[in-house]
C-alpha cells in the first residue's frame, strides 16, 4: 500500500460535516429553481435532474448496495508486524469485479471486502494501474448475487457547478453519503502523474479512496482518489470515469494498462511568464523538453531546454491547440491525450518563431520512469490519498 500521512486534522473533519449539512439543507433544495433558471439562458442545456432530499435518498438506496469497504493487510518481516489499511470500492459487473484505487491495495498480502449487508468475503487483486491509481479486486460472484453494479458514465460531459454525490467508508463508517458540486476540471495532483482530475468540494476523507463519485442520475463520473491535506480542506479529486472505462477491461484481465504518451515536459504560459519565455501569446503550453526518440521528438517538436540555474530556456515551441481544440494548460493537454490510444495520430497547433504550424504526432506507449507531459511545479500543495490507516502508521509520499 502506498504511504500516506498519519496526521488527521480534526478541524477539517468538523468543518466538512458542518458544511455538508448546510449545503444539503439550503443549496440543494434550491437546485430545481437554479436548473430552471439556467434552462432559460440561450444555449444552456440542463443535463442533470433537479436535486432534492428525495433525490439523494433515491440515489443512496440504489447505489449503496454496490459500494464496499476494502480492508488489506501487509506481510510483516523481521522485527516489524504487518500493517493494515482500508478504503472503498464499487461493483462494476455481475462477476464480482470491484473497481478501487491502486493505492488502496498496493502491497497487500491479503484483501477482505465488506459488503453493504455487513458480510465479509475474501478478494484477490486482478490488475493494477499505478499511473492512473486504479485497481480491480475480485470476489466470488455468488457473494454479490442480486446486487446491481454501478454504471460508469461519460465524464467528458461533466461541468463545474454540477451536483455530485460520494459514497464510501470514511474513517471506517460504511456506506456514508456526502454531497457537493464539481469545483473544477482537468486538475493535476502534485507529486503524481495524475492529470485531468475532477475537483469537488464533496466531503472526501480517509477511507473514501476508491469509492464512487456519482451524478444526480446515479451514474459514476469519477473515482474518489485524493484530498488536499491542509487546514482549509474542502478540496477533493476524482479520477474521471472515462479514464477508468478505458483501463477496466485490461485491469479485469490482469493485463498491463498501456496509455499513450506525447513525450514532452511542458509549462503553462501565462501573462506573467510569456515575456520571460520570449513568446507572443499569453496562454498555451511551452515545450521545455522532449523525450529522446519519443512521439514529439519524432514529429520534430522543438524544446526550449533549461538554463544553468534550472529555469526554462527560450526558443521552444508553443502548443496552442490539438485536433482543433484550443489548449491553455498542460493539464488540459494531458487529459486530451489520455482519451487517445497508442498509435493514434493527433494534430498539434504549434507556434514556432512567430509562425503557426500544424504538426502531426503519432502517440507512443507511456513507460514508467520516462518523462511525460508534466506541468512544472508553481506551487506544491500537500495532498493526501485518503485510504484509512489501521495499525502501523504510514507517512505521505
Amino acid at each position: 500500500m502506498k504511504k500516506f500521512t498519519s496526521k488527521i486534522i480534526i478541524a477539517v473533519a468538523i468543518i466538512a460535516v458542518a458544511g455538508a449539512g448546510f449545503a444539503i439543507g439550503t443549496h440543494f433544495n434550491d437546485a430545481a429553481s437554479a436548473a430552471s433558471a439556467a434552462a432559460t439562458i440561450p444555449g444552456n442545456k440542463v443535463t442533470q435532474v433537479a436535486t432534492s432530499d428525495s433525490t439523494f435518498t433515491a440515489i443512496y438506496k440504489s447505489a449503496s448496495p454496490a459500494v464496499v469497504e476494502i480492508n488489506i493487510t501487509e506481510q510483516g518481516n523481521g522485527f516489524l508486524s504487518g500493517g493494515s489499511g482500508e478504503g472503498s470500492g464499487f461493483l462494476v459487473d455481475n462477476n464480482g469485479d470491484i473497481l478501487t484505487n491502486d493505492h488502496v491495495v498496493d502491497g497487500a498480502s491479503s484483501v477482505q471486502v465488506v459488503l453493504s449487508n455487513g458480510k465479509t468475503v475474501s478478494a484477490t487483486v486482478l490488475g493494477t494501474d499505478t499511473v492512473d491509481d486504479l485497481a480491480v479486486v475480485k470476489v466470488d460472484a455468488s457473494s454479490v448475487s442480486g446486487i446491481t453494479p454501478l454504471q460508469l458514465g461519460d465524464s467528458s460531459t461533466v461541468q463545474p457547478g454540477e451536483t455530485v454525490i460520494a459514497i464510501g467508508s470514511p474513517y471506517g463508517l460504511m456506506n456514508t453519503i456526502t454531497a457537493g458540486i464539481i469545483s473544477g476540471l482537468n486538475r493535476s495532483v502534485s507529486g503524481s502523474n495524475m492529470t485531468g482530475m475532477l475537483q469537488t468540494d464533496t466531503a472526501i476523507n480517509p477511507g473514501n479512496s476508491g469509492g464512487p463519485l456519482l451524478d444526480t442520475t446515479g451514474v459514476v463520473i469519477g473515482i474518489n482518489t485524493a484530498i488536499e491535506n491542509s487546514a482549509n480542506g474542502g478540496i477533493g479529486f476524482a479520477i474521471p470515469s472515462n479514464v477508468a472505462q478505458k483501463a477496466l477491461a485490461n485491469l479485469i484481465a490482469g493485463k498491463t494498462v498501456v496509455r499513450p504518451m506525447l513525450g514532452i515536459t511542458g509549462l503553462d504560459i501565462t501573462s506573467a511568464n510569456a515575456a520571460t519565455l520570449g513568446v507572443s501569446v499569453n496562454q498555451g503550453v511551452y515545450v521545455v523538453s522532449v523525450v529522446s526518440g519519443g512521439a514529439a521528438d519524432k514529429a520534430g517538436l522543438k524544446a526550449g531546454g533549461s538554463t544553468t540555474d534550472g529555469a526554462p530556456g527560450t526558443g521552444g515551441d508553443v502548443i496552442t491547440g490539438i485536433d482543433g481544440q484550443s489548449i491553455t494548460s498542460i493539464s488540459q493537454l494531458s487529459a486530451y491525450i489520455a482519451t487517445k490510444n497508442v498509435g493514434d495520430t493527433v494534430n498539434l497547433t504549434v507556434l514556432r518563431s512567430g509562425q503557426t504550424l500544424t504538426v502531426a504526432v503519432t502517440l507512443q506507449a507511456w513507460s514508467t520512469g520516462s518523462s511525460t507531459q508534466q506541468q512544472q511545479p508553481r506551487q506544491q500543495m500537500p495532498f493526501q490519498f485518503p485510504n484509512m490507516p489501521r495499525g502501523n502508521n504510514r507517512n505521505s509520499d
